[in-house]
């Protein structure tokens, strides 16, 4: 059976009934991040039906007409720390080398008014990022090759790590509005943490579930106040039109520092994505991480980058038998 995909940009989800596959993961796994209505994901269970697919993200685009935001310089030591982290946002999009990760995804759904995750399937693939722009190769779902479609084709998927969701909360046309709320700890720094929330009418984040809408969200960012970059996103999405199928959207990016050839960069680690039909504790999560971060080079572009994955080659379609002549 297929089911409608949600779609949220900065983030795309989408979810697919699929058969579920055995958890390889360690059940003793720390360290993820935990959504309001999340929760760690437990040793898999028979599944059950899985609820409607749903597909989130930001659009490349952070402010209406396609436009960018416009670089600004380097923010002063004297600017409130809010302000330096939205300079420090704009010039993380501009410095980003071209470079591959690997991407592993774990998707789980949820019956159950206190959630008890089953494990439903994983998806492994190389992440290419080149010139501000994603894309994917060598995808393989419970570890067959994808021949055909995008991951969001085989489920639940999320984009927007790398810089949309991060610009566009920071974005003029979205006028965020910040509120100091204290301080706590990301990526193992002492970080100040602002909570923000955003008008429906200046909200970018598209939420495609049989139609489109753009929900207004709140949500908190985590910053280390002696580089201003951002540690850790949370958003939730609020007040979602009440004829739609989904309530709850939310989603949480952790960033660390990782070595792209001898420099050093802030960048996605670990993120989660949660759906949940309205009206029922139907709930799909997917856990997401971002390992071996490194260059992309010129052999890159022409597919020659060393990898484990092969795809199988489709046979050739036998040439059209002739027509036969009739007798006379």
């Amino acid at each position: 059976m297929n089911y409608p995909r949600l779609a949220f940009l900065a983030l795309a989800l989408s979810l697919g009934a699929q058969e579920p596959s055995p958890d390889p993961r360690s059940e003793g796994d720390p360290g993820r991040p935990v959504l309001r209505r999340g929760g760690p994901a437990k040793k898999h269970e028979p599944a059950q039906p899985p609820p409607p697919s749903v597909a989130s993200g930001l659009p490349v685009e952070a402010a209406p007409g396609g436009r960018q935001p416009e670089r600004e310089t380097a923010a002063p030591a004297e600017l409130p720390l809010i302000e330096r982290a939205r300079l420090a946002a704009y010039e993380f999009n501009e410095t980003l080398p071209n470079f591959i990760c690997d991407e592993l995804v774990m998707r789980y759904d949820s019956q159950t008014r206190i959630p008890s995750w089953t494990y439903r399937d994983r998806v492994e693939l190389e992440l290419l990022y080149v010139d501000g722009k994603e894309d994917y190769r060598n995808i393989r779902r419970n570890g067959k090759p994808l021949k055909k479609g995008s991951p969001e084709d085989s489920g639940s998927w999320s984009t927007g790590e790398f810089g949309s969701i991060l610009a566009d909360i920071f974005s003029s046309a979205t006028n965020a509005k910040f509120r100091r709320r204290g301080s706590s700890t990301a990526a193992g720094m002492i970080a100040d943490v602002y909570d923000f929330a955003v008008e429906q009418p200046n909200s970018h984040w598209q939420i495609r579930f049989g139609r489109t809408v753009k929900p207004a969200y709140s949500g908190a960012l985590w910053i280390d106040p002696k580089s201003a970059r951002v540690l850790r996103i949370e958003m939730g999405s609020k007040q979602l039109p009440a004829d739609y199928d989904i309530d709850t959207v939310e989603t949480v990016v952790d960033y660390s520092w990782v070595t792209i050839g001898s420099s050093k960069y802030l960048l996605p680690v670990k993120s989660e994505s949660l759906s949940c039909q309205r009206g029922t504790f139907n709930c799909s999560k997917n856990e997401i991480e971002f390992r071996n971060y490194r260059k992309f080079s010129a052999e890159s572009q022409v597919m020659q980058v060393e990898s484990e994955i092969t795809f199988e080659e489709e046979p050739p379609n036998p040439p059209p038998a002739a027509p036969k002549k009739k007798k006379q």
